[in-house]
């Protein structure tokens, strides 16, 4: 009978491994987030940046002040939404390109 010798260094490697598909995923997700921000002066755009903010965790943001009005509209501004069709795309273009889905 064989025994099986666990290898302390997997979880350590899985996490890694995890790290470079989020840090992927997240520059990504930054570009076609700037892409389909409205660009009336392009602020907005030109001021969206990702960060890591803890184990496994990244933030999108946009510095701009009014990213989210854009995104969401006002009672004043009708919404010129970017970030969910943004989101959505990263996702197909990550599961087709990691998990070989179409």
């Amino acid at each position: 009978m064989s025994s099986v010798t666990p290898n302390p260094n997997a979880l350590r490697n899985m996490e890694a491994i995890a790290e470079q598909d989020l840090e992927s995923f997240m520059e990504n997700f930054e570009g076609l987030t700037k892409t389909g921000s409205p660009k009336d002066t392009g602020h907005n755009a030109s001021t969206i940046f990702f960060q890591k903010v803890g184990r496994l965790m990244w933030i999108l943001a946009t510095a701009s002040g009014y990213g989210r009005w854009l995104d969401e509209g006002t009672s004043k501004m009708a919404a010129q939404p970017y970030f969910a069709a943004a989101f959505a795309q990263a996702c197909r273009e990550f599961t087709g390109t990691r998990f070989g889905f179409g």
